[in-house]
């Protein structure tokens, strides 16, 4: 690109002087300093963020697979469930839980609320529901759980 081009296209735009490099800015780190910045970025988050997603995917793991086990324990017979309240249980846990997940990164992308109240709250309200769940002694609040 010619350099009468180059001047067009920067004096086209609101700040002309985007081009030139701001004294301290990214610009201005050399390739090893750049380097050593990427990997203590890259720690920080594996130490931070990765052991708490790593726990939200195990405890969504534990609540899926809990129904299934709670079945061969004997649920429908202790809750007396009809003969479909198991599978109707389980497709509305699943149909919230997918229908749910998009509105719920929407909202979180989208809002003012972070992402750490918004999962906190969210962990605390499914918390809630499991404990106050035994409270009950039949099948409705298992589907209404979901």
């Amino acid at each position: 690109m010619g350099e009468k081009q180059q001047h067009i296209m920067t004096s086209q735009l609101p700040c002309s002087d985007i081009g030139t490099p701001i004294k301290g800015s990214i610009q201005d780190i050399s390739i090893e300093d750049e380097k050593a910045l990427d990997s203590r970025i890259t720690r920080k988050i594996d130490l931070r963020v990765v052991p708490m997603l790593c726990m939200l995917y195990l405890t969504a793991y534990l609540d899926r697979t809990n129904i299934g086990n709670a079945k061969l324990l004997g649920l429908e017979k202790e809750l007396k469930m009809p003969a479909n309240g198991y599978n109707t249980a389980v497709w509305t846990f699943f149909l919230t839980f997918v229908l749910m997940e998009v509105p719920s990164n929407l909202l979180m992308t989208h809002s003012k609320i972070p992402p750490n109240w918004w999962l906190g709250t969210s962990l605390n309200r499914r918390r809630d529901s499991t404990v106050l769940l035994p409270i009950f002694n039949s099948g409705c609040p298992l589907l209404l759980r979901s």
